[in-house]
């Protein structure tokens, strides 16, 4: 992973410097972003570029369709849906990918799972993980707060999703992958310093850049998401079945998911709920979460069979408005 300013335009050194040759680089995108930063891309390094619309099955098999020569490297420069269907196309067709996003809204950056949109509903796939990062925090600066955020709540919900873990171990016996487990914890330990004035400012930004990636890497080493998706994000894929008209950014519903879950934890989570005001998540999750208790107890009842892994939601029988 390389994080900078205005590096993006040196990607082809980048890929130098570290011995990665391939005769052919595709590069997809959405057209928006093409357009907006096209002058800081190296265009001339690319055979072609693609444009996508959707992170959909039906995008994937478009992308099969357009006669990309085996063993080249693909590049995806784009946010969640963007980078889904490039880990999803390259896996199915045994090509190496870069990332390069262009916000930090959630954990998927570096995981080896992609959210596709399949057969009416939005669903997780196994992929391989890219074989570098590239962050440039001009890019990253220029997108939308609310994305910024959303990484933000992805991240902190690690707490959640490891007292989950530990759950499990004590109620199922599930086995914990130690290192997958401190790796999780550092990288949502590593931004609790930060404020909401901290969240567009460079350090800020840097720490959740690595945080993200690292959480990413300690699913790969678990081989599932346990250390990085418990109750909470159970309750965020409810909401994109249930209510998919009105479901907002994934980071937001998590934080959402672990609002409601920390009511019922036995050890003290206040300060998750402390972070969440102070980092400026709680008034985007009031207007954007406004479930009432009836639409809630739906949601704990769809989020309950969402994995058979035991979580807190296990034994939870009512969610509360916050």
């Amino acid at each position: 992973m390389k994080y900078g300013s205005n590096i993006i335009q040196n990607f082809q050194d980048i890929l130098k410097n570290y011995n990665i040759y391939f005769e052919k680089i595709y590069l997809i995108t959405e057209e928006f972003l093409f357009n907006k930063y096209k002058p800081s891309l190296p265009i001339g390094i690319f055979e072609r570029v693609i444009f996508i619309q959707n992170a959909d099955y039906a995008t994937v098999k478009q992308l099969e369709n357009e006669n990309i020569i085996k063993k080249s490297l693909i590049v995806a420069f784009g946010g969640g849906k963007v980078i889904d269907v490039v880990k999803m196309f390259s896996s199915n067709n045994n090509h190496k990918y870069f990332i390069i996003p262009s916000t930090l809204s959630h954990d998927g950056i570096y995981s080896p799972i992609a959210r596709i949109d399949w057969k009416g509903k939005k669903s997780s796939f196994g992929v391989k993980t890219p074989i570098g990062i590239i962050m440039d925090q001009e890019v990253i600066i220029n997108s939308p707060r609310k994305n910024i955020l959303s990484g933000t709540g992805d991240l902190i919900s690690n707490y959640s999703a490891l007292e989950d873990w530990k759950l499990s171990y004590i109620n199922d016996n599930e086995e914990i992958n130690d290192f997958s487990y401190t790796l999780s914890y550092l990288s949502a330990s590593s931004i609790l310093p930060f404020k909401e004035k901290d969240v567009l400012e460079g350090s800020f930004l840097k720490k959740l850049a690595y945080g993200l990636v690292i959480s990413g890497l300690a699913m790969e080493i678990s081989g599932d998401s346990r250390p990085a998706s418990g109750g909470e994000h159970q309750i965020s894929h409810a909401i994109d079945e249930l209510y998919p008209e009105r479901s907002t950014l994934h980071g937001i519903q998590v934080a959402y998911g672990c609002l409601l879950l920390n009511e019922y934890r036995n050890r003290d989570m206040n300060f998750l709920n402390e972070y969440i005001h102070d980092i400026g998540l709680f008034e985007i999750i009031k207007k954007d979460c406004d479930y009432d208790n009836n639409e809630l107890k739906l949601i704990l009842d769809k989020a309950k069979t969402i994995r058979s892994r035991y979580t807190i939601l296990t034994n939870v029988e009512e969610l509360h408005k916050i």
